[in-house]
């Protein structure tokens, strides 16, 4: 290390970092647009011959020499005084030396800046930059009359350089904005390129080069401006970008930005496949990890998020596929089948270490999805668990009821390996209210109890003739065919119900070698509740589907069922989008039938809490929403999974069982956090990321499958799950670039210690909330009457915080007056002054 002096103020560095970095470094801030710690210096990037935007194409001087050796310099706003130079000099390009003393303010400092700033905003819309009614500006309506095309974009208030200009300050001086004849492309699907926004200090160029790898955009000189482009022509995927959205990320414009209504990572914002997905796996780093051909990397990944990691991989919903931003450019990355794939193996798990013994005990009553999640994360945290369940297994549905052609019992037992492991111990046959008493669990030393036996029984409903012999239940008959007792159904069958019961409903029935079956349900074919992919499925078995119908009545001879009776069905949800079905009067449709299935939803067995069961589940026959993290029913009681929320998919449940565990941890004495994720690394190799169409996931012929309970969807081979892999367009990389090192915060907090530095002069403040969202904007005689009056409504412990400005426009109450009339007008006062003097 060796030490510097920055203003007066002693730095210890490393030597042969600039001058920019070691302040920054020091949090010493120097105003920089064309630097950023991600990429290398501007000076070593190589200009093109050509570059285009879309189909124009752009050609340029001094193709193959280096920006340095092209003699252009950078924004210019980094300028530091080194003693014993006689002029400025940009901090990016001095490296530091021992004992060197350094100025990094000063008026001349300060003009030099702007000067440079001048320079960049000449080329670059900036009329909103210097309004100071632009906080909550929609920019649709401007008071101000500025010209569209002159006005900044939507991230106006939130750009780089418009925080970096407000800390420069603008010249008296300052150019009037000459746009640029470069294009504006408005087709890609993830992003908006409006190169007329583009200031050339060449980041995205050397994000794509040098992080990303892919070397798509270039640059060209032409006169003494830089032009950015893709190096080929067309859209973006002809240009071969890899819409990873690192360029994006480091833009300090509005150049390239995110699509309007597209989720985004954008600055450490949650990626969005991760977000979807409610047990927040990285799934990011276990499909890089596919791609790299690190397959224990890959269910490390997984294994540290999920106790049932093999088991996702064959009944996740996936709801991440959903959210999943390759959807915007063809079909989201295949992210389950990868996770199948990633576990198809017989590998032992990775293993991950717990904490010490905690001597605290808990019991879990329920051993489903769920209470097998709470287990696993409360024993890695050192707590003792004991599973009870009224089955002899552990696994719940997963077990006694999901059909073996959704999932073979081997992956499963796989799983719950980790019950051996941790040493937790299960107890089955040990039914609450029969078996179990709840109150007893706290006496017999058990610290906290988890309430998690879901909503195992079908939900019935009152039709005439549901006594008929041939009139089955789904959970019952789905039950059933998993034992050595399945029904032995025959010839025509028909299901009611539209979602998942149903469907697994139908395609047992079919492999029991029925005549046909048909599925009924009351909504409509957009509207089932089902999973798109298993009603496919069922289509591709030959179940044919009937949707808008009701049971009305089942009709029989000498007490068996023999037909069904159909009333239409106008409209199952409500304006507010509740379950509500609206059945019509006069219209029916009569099916014949040997076997009716009744699938129309899941309810928990209030048996189970006797008496107390309508003090107990006041939640709609449900625990109270809140038993994940506070105490239910009694002292120490906790719930979780399908028995709080309803029925659900197995990795809402296992989130739901993490979430429980959480609060467990808190109840005891802990601190309710489980990390156990090993860092990511820094590979990140976007060059590797193809724009081929997604692999389809391998099925069985129907017809074959049709004829037993093997699986009905098969594994990616290798081949397929790298280039499903290589799919991903990487999007946590723009969480590696990280943030640029932006000016110190101009917003100050709303607390009374401001009121001493405020001014007792007009001008308009601005009060944001904790977020930064502006509320209001006020004019007023004196900034310090203002914010304390402020403090009188709204306190000083609400994270509410403000900035003001000496404005020399209209008199404060006239911006006033001005900035109510659009919000309540959604427009400008018309007219010219005669109007705005009336409005005043």
């Amino acid at each position: 290390m060796i030490t510097i002096e920055i203003d007066g103020k002693p730095v210890e560095t490393k030597p042969g970092v600039t001058i920019l970095e070691a302040a920054l470094a020091a949090d010493i801030y120097v105003p920089h647009l064309c630097a950023h710690h991600a990429v290398g210096s501007l000076t070593d990037v190589v200009l093109d011959e050509v570059v285009y935007q879309g189909d124009s194409e752009f050609r340029g001087e001094r193709a193959g020499l280096t920006v340095r050796e092209a003699e252009k310099k950078g924004c210019g706003l980094c300028k530091v005084l080194v003693e014993g130079d006689d002029l400025p000099r940009p901090a990016c390009r001095i490296p530091v030396g021992e004992g060197m003393r350094i100025t990094t303010t000063g008026e001349d400092l300060v003009r030099a800046r702007q000067v440079a700033l001048n320079g960049i905003l000449a080329d670059h819309p900036h009329a909103c930059l210097l309004c100071e009614q632009r906080e909550g500006c929609s920019r649709t309506e401007c008071s101000m009359n500025v010209p569209v095309k002159d006005r900044c974009c939507v991230l106006l208030g939130h750009c780089e350089i418009g925080k970096v200009s407000d800390f420069v300050g603008y010249a008296d001086d300052l150019p009037t904005y000459s746009g640029p004849d470069q294009k504006t492309i408005l087709t890609d699907p993830l992003f908006v390129r409006d190169y007329e926004l583009c200031i050339g200090c060449l980041k995205c160029v050397r994000v794509c080069r040098d992080v990303v790898k892919a070397d798509v955009l270039g640059a060209v000189m032409h006169g003494d401006q830089f032009i950015v482009g893709t190096k080929k022509p067309g859209d973006l995927p002809e240009a071969e970008c890899r819409f990873c959205g690192a360029c994006v990320e480091i833009c300090p414009t509005g150049a390239l930005r995110d699509r309007e209504g597209v989720e985004t990572p954008a600055g450490g914002q949650p990626l969005p496949c991760i977000h979807a997905c409610p047990a927040g796996i990285d799934i990011p780093l276990y499909v890089r990890r596919i791609a790299e051909g690190d397959l224990p990397g890959a269910r490390r990944a997984i294994a540290e998020s999920v106790p049932l990691p093999a088991t996702l991989g064959y009944v996740c919903f996936h709801p991440c596929e959903d959210h999943c931003r390759r959807g915007r450019l063809d079909d989201p990355v295949a992210i389950c089948d990868l996770k199948r794939f990633a576990f198809d193996t017989e590998e032992p798990y990775p293993a991950i270490e717990g904490m010490l013994d905690s001597g605290r005990r808990v019991a879990i009553v329920g051993a489903g999805p769920a209470g097998l999640s709470a287990a696993w994360l409360l024993a890695l945290k050192g707590h003792k668990v004991t599973l009870f369940d009224a089955a002899d297994k552990p696994g719940g549905f997963l077990r006694q009821v999901l059909p073996r052609f959704r999932l073979p019992e081997m992956e499963l037992a796989r799983d719950l390996e980790f019950l051996d492991r941790l040493g937790i111990e299960f107890h089955g046959g040990r039914r609450l209210g029969r078996d179990l008493d709840p109150r007893t669990l706290r006496e017999f030393g058990y610290d906290a109890v988890l309430l998690a036996m879901g909503t195992p029984l079908s939900k019935q409903i009152d039709v005439p003739g549901a006594e008929l012999d041939g009139v089955l239940w789904g959970v019952d008959y789905l039950r059933a065919a998993r034992s050595d007792r399945p029904v032995k159904t025959n010839g025509r069958v028909v299901v009611i119900g539209g979602g998942g019961v149903a469907m697994d409903t139908a395609m047992t029935a079919l492999r029991s070698g029925v005549e046909s079956v048909e599925v009924v349900s009351l909504e409509q074919e957009h509207e089932l509740p089902a999973h798109p992919e298993e009603v496919a499925e069922a289509l591709a078995e030959g179940v044919s589907f009937t949707h808008g119908w009701g049971p009305h009545e089942f009709r029989g001879e000498d007490g068996r069922v023999g037909e069904v009776v159909f009333a239409r069905c106008n409209r199952v949800f409500d304006e507010q989008g509740r379950f509500d079905p609206q059945i019509a009067v006069d219209a029916r449709i009569t099916r014949e039938a040997d076997w009716v299935i009744l699938a129309v939803g899941l309810e928990t067995d209030t048996t189970v809490f006797g008496p107390e069961a309508g003090d107990v589940l006041k939640n709609r026959g449900l625990l109270s929403p809140d038993a994940e993290s506070v105490e239910t029913w009694l002292p120490g009681f906790f719930g979780a999974g399908d028995l709080v929320h309803g029925p659900s998919s197995v990795v809402e449940a296992i989130a739901s069982g993490k979430r429980a565990a959480a609060g467990i941890d808190r109840f005891l004495g802990g601190d309710g956090r489980f990390e156990f994720a090993a860092a990511d690394g820094n590979g990140f190799d976007g060059a590797s990321i193809t724009l081929e169409p997604r692999q389809p996931t391998p099925k069985r012929d129907p017809k074959q499958r049709m004829e037993d309970f093997e699986l009905v969807r098969l594994t990616m081979d290798p081949v397929q799950a790298t280039a499903e892999a290589n799919r991903c367009l990487r999007c946590n990389i723009r969480h590696r670039i990280g943030s640029p090192v932006l000016p110190p915060e101009e917003w100050v907090p709303l607390e009374p210690g401001i009121l001493e530095s405020a001014p007792d002069e007009p001008g308009v403040c601005v009060l944001a909330d904790v977020t930064g969202k502006p509320e209001k904007i006020s004019g007023t005689a004196s900034i310090r009457w203002l914010i304390d009056e402020w403090l009188e409504d709204h306190g000083a412990e609400t994270g509410h915080k403000l900035k003001w400005v000496l404005d020399p426009m209209y008199t404060k109450r006239e911006s006033e007056i001005i900035q109510q009339h659009i919000q309540r007008h959604g427009e400008l006062p018309g007219g010219g002054d005669d109007e705005l003097d009336d409005l005043f």
